[in-house]
């Protein structure tokens, strides 16, 4: 016998709630986010770390190619001592005595550009292009020196 004044508390028809298909979407989701997150972070990182090892590589080449370039100067220097008169080729003579082991021909900085040699009266500056590898900017390396 059921009264008019008690509400009846069986439930009806199938259980209401998430459907099951979408029950897992927003955990889904939100993993798929930290993941994408972290892969940002990582890639990051991982950019960061290149052009901090082409920095430190272009630091290395550059004292490289200082220590070279001090290098020719003083055997030109030398030859000068020894014949008072510059080589024919001051290059092609320096570079019979560089480095052989480095990646580039030799006559060439340590980016693979060859050394140039300006004449003026009584000196002369051996320029390399440096890490830009373009003459005539700030960053070419210069070694001037009399004779």
């Amino acid at each position: 016998w059921v009264s008019a004044d008690v509400p009846d508390r069986r439930v009806k028809g199938p259980r209401r709630g998430i459907p099951p298909r979408t029950r897992y979407f927003w955990p889904l989701v939100l993993v798929a986010a930290c993941l994408l997150g972290i892969g940002i972070v990582v890639y990051d990182v991982h950019l960061k770390r290149l052009d901090w090892e082409k920095k430190m590589d272009d630091k290395v080449r550059q004292a490289e190619t200082v220590l070279e370039m001090a290098v020719v100067a003083r055997l030109i220097r030398q030859y000068h001592a020894a014949n008072n008169r510059l080589p024919d080729d001051p290059v092609e003579y320096a570079s019979a005595n560089m480095k052989k082991n480095k990646p580039y021909p030799s006559g060439c900085d340590f980016w693979g550009k060859p050394y140039r040699l300006e004449r003026q009266d009584r000196g002369i500056t051996l320029r390399s292009a440096g890490p830009n590898r373009n003459y005539g900017d700030r960053d070419d390396l210069l070694e001037h020196f009399q004779y």
